[in-house]
């Protein structure tokens, strides 16, 4: 595809009706993830939709729209090192317990596809975790960027 392929394909339109939806949580319902579908449904019908719920979906397009803008920069960017860089990541799973048992905490990947899947999610502490990816080789792709986030 070339440059100009691509940029005539970015939705502009698309993103921005949802933005405005998100925006708007307080009287519409922005559903940006058909896996929302069903429960949007259920709540509807039980009458069952808060403030709280609809902030969660306005969250989830913001989330989901500067993913797809972050992907677009990225995609246009010829310079090798930027002054911003926004990255993007998929919850792989949550884990049992962060550094402490007290700690929750989670495991991302990145959110571009690649030809490495996850063989197995039952990864039970941080600690453990750091240390089967740091004794992993180096991925044809350059390096491997673990990030770890824990909720204190």
């Amino acid at each position: 595809m070339t440059r100009a392929d691509a940029i005539e394909n970015i939705d502009i339109g698309g993103p921005s009706m949802l933005r405005s939806a998100a925006k708007n949580a307080q009287d519409v319902l922005p559903i940006v993830d058909p896996d929302d579908y069903n429960e949007v449904i259920e709540r509807l019908q039980t009458d069952n939709v808060d403030q709280t719920y609809r902030h969660g979906l306005a969250a989830k397009v913001f989330r989901h729209t500067a993913a797809y803008d972050a992907l677009i920069a990225d995609y246009l960017t010829d310079e090798d090192f930027t002054k911003q860089k926004t990255e993007t990541y998929e919850l792989v799973d949550n884990l049992r317990y962060g550094e402490n048992a007290h700690q929750d905490a989670a495991a991302y990947r990145d959110a571009l596809p690649t030809d490495y899947s996850v063989l197995s999610a039952n990864i039970c502490m941080v600690r453990s975790f750091h240390i089967t990816i740091s004794a992993m080789p180096t991925l044809p792709y350059g390096s491997l960027l673990i990030s770890l986030s824990q909720r204190l």
